[in-house]
């Protein structure tokens, strides 16, 4: 362990101190999100069966991960350790390779993302009034739509469930309908989500380049202050 460094290591260290700490506070963010993720899912896990807490799970892995990279990072830089700041860069390498491997596959099976989404919509809603009609009802009322691609064909009959008139609230009965004269939310479910995914995507992979950017630039930092040391 060195203690005579040059003025541009030791900025380098209270720079790469400073940035744990921020990453700190980013990955706790994560890990709670990922549980209120968790949490949420749990109202329409019918419809989608694991496959929300699984991503749920992963982002909590992922979270979980930068905490302890950003843990090390703060303990590597503090007490100028070479073993530590090596492995803090190794974390690091491997978050970078994870997150741009996950892009690029969630743009490569985007299509298919969203045809396993309306599939399993299709499938759940055809059944709206038996064990998934909770599901259903809190699925329309969050996304304020109804029906999977028209509801008009989507449910038979004169009525459709009640959350497509904005007449349903948690704690009501699951199988409570309304008069289809008067659906509020005439757009279906599948376009809706679709739309909402897509107006994240763009910005969640800006997000993701940023962090990579930003990572590759903590490596070099490490490596720099590992080198005075």
């Amino acid at each position: 362990m060195g203690t005579n460094i040059s003025c541009g290591a030791a900025c380098i260290k209270y720079l790469l101190f400073i940035f744990n700490i921020l990453w700190l506070i980013f990955a706790v963010v994560i890990i709670v999100l990922g549980f209120k993720c968790i949490d949420w899912s749990g109202d329409i896990e019918h419809i989608y069966n694991n496959s929300i807490k699984t991503g749920a799970g992963i982002v909590i892995a992922v979270g979980f991960l930068i905490l302890i990279m950003a843990f090390i990072g703060c303990c590597g830089a503090i007490t100028q350790n070479v073993c530590l700041l090596s492995t803090y860069s190794g974390i690091i390498l491997i978050l970078v390779i994870v997150e741009i491997v996950g892009v690029v596959l969630v743009f490569i099976y985007k299509n298919e993302i969203e045809n396993e989404l309306k599939t399993a919509l299709s499938r759940e809603f055809g059944k709206w009034n038996g064990p998934t009609a909770r599901a259903v009802q809190v699925l329309q009322q969050r996304f304020r739509c109804c029906g999977v691609t028209d509801y008009r064909s989507d449910f038979s009959g004169e009525s459709v469930p009640a959350s497509c008139c904005d007449q349903w609230a948690t704690g009501e009965a699951a199988d409570k309908t309304c008069p289809k004269m008067f659906v509020q939310f005439s757009k279906g479910c599948a376009d809706t989500i679709r739309d909402t995914i897509n107006n994240y995507l763009w910005g969640i992979g800006g997000v993701a380049i940023a962090l990579v950017v930003i990572q590759l630039l903590l490596v070099v930092s490490a490596c720099c202050l590992a080198r005075e040391l």
